[in-house]
């Protein structure tokens, strides 16, 4: 069952999250750049790609989480929160995506007309940093996720990330994940390059670089579109609330239910009830504020339910 209390407070933890990311990202976007200009490194050039992406990424959710907690309207009956699956669907395509095609065009380039590196130290000194801030960040955002597991019933971590529906918690446990896979290759590639002194194996770190970041991409763009176009929430949580509404000796089938999330903390119900012959109106709006109830108890972040008698 999808647990609904706390969230006001882990609104919060995630944009401290966010903050502490942005910050973090933003001053190694600048100390990789120079390191890039340095040494003459396509990978160092290709990780200056990622942390601006990274950057930008951090700027993009602090504006859909921003724009979710803007109250409903006339034009906007249903509130505001589905700017945070945009948003984070923008990031995916025109972030992501852009870094990783610059760090493929950089490393196709390298190593077509390789260049000897130069004060490689440096890059692996501005490398340790970003390698232990990312292990930092990632860090508190898998403890945040583990929570969230244990709370919500989740079999595993992957599971919780993919079901929780909060683009902003998912997208920098996978943004950091990948930091520390493409930190890791281009030190390697680095090193092998100035033990070999081939430099097509630092074109090689940036090609492969942003061929992960394109993944990256794709992975997050499929993620938010689907809650973009309006996502349900699990089959097991739905066959939980259909079971206990069916329970009603009130009830004789449930025709239709279906779901579709609002915002990460919000769903949308609609219910076709086939009542028992025989029940008076009273008996009708009794069995209404049953299944009410029942929704409201299994499925917690059921803000807004309509219930419809059917023949």
């Amino acid at each position: 069952m999808i647990k609904a209390s706390g969230f006001e407070k882990r609104v919060k933890e995630t944009k401290t999250i966010v903050y502490a990311a942005l910050i973090g990202n933003a001053s190694i976007a600048v100390m990789k750049g120079i390191a890039a200009s340095i040494t003459g490194s396509s990978a160092m050039l290709a990780e200056t790609y990622h942390s601006i992406s990274d950057t930008m990424n951090q700027i993009f959710l602090l504006i859909g989480l921003r724009m979710a907690s803007k109250k409903p309207d006339e034009q906007h009956p249903f509130g505001y929160g589905k700017s945070q699956f945009f948003w984070s669907f923008v990031v995916a395509i025109l972030l992501f995506g852009v870094a990783g095609v610059l760090s493929v065009i950089e490393g196709i380039y390298k190593i077509q007309n390789p260049e000897p590196l130069e004060d490689v130290f440096v890059s692996y000194a501005v490398l340790a940093f970003a390698f232990v801030f990312a292990g930092a960040t990632l860090m508190i955002a898998v403890r945040e996720i583990r929570r969230r597991t244990i709370e919500g019933g989740y079999r595993n971590m992957i599971e919780a990330m993919r079901e929780i529906k909060d683009p902003t918690a998912a997208t920098v446990v996978v943004e950091d994940s990948i930091e520390v896979c493409s930190l890791t290759l281009a030190a390697v590639a680095i090193y092998v390059t100035q033990k070999t002194g081939n430099a097509k194996w630092d074109g090689l770190a940036s090609l492969m670089i942003g061929i992960i970041l394109m993944i990256m991409a794709i992975f997050l763009a499929k993620e938010n579109m689907d809650l973009l176009i309006g996502e349900a929430v699990r089959l097991r949580d739905k066959k939980v609330v259909v079971r206990a509404i069916l329970g009603l000796e009130e009830v004789e089938k449930v025709l239709d239910f279906r779901t579709m999330y609002l915002s990460p903390k919000e769903v949308l119900v609609t219910c076709d009830v086939n009542f028992k012959d025989g029940l008076t109106t009273c008996d009708l709006e009794v069995a209404i504020d049953k299944i009410e109830r029942i929704i409201k108890q299994k499925l917690p972040i059921a803000k807004r339910i309509y219930i419809e008698a059917e023949e």
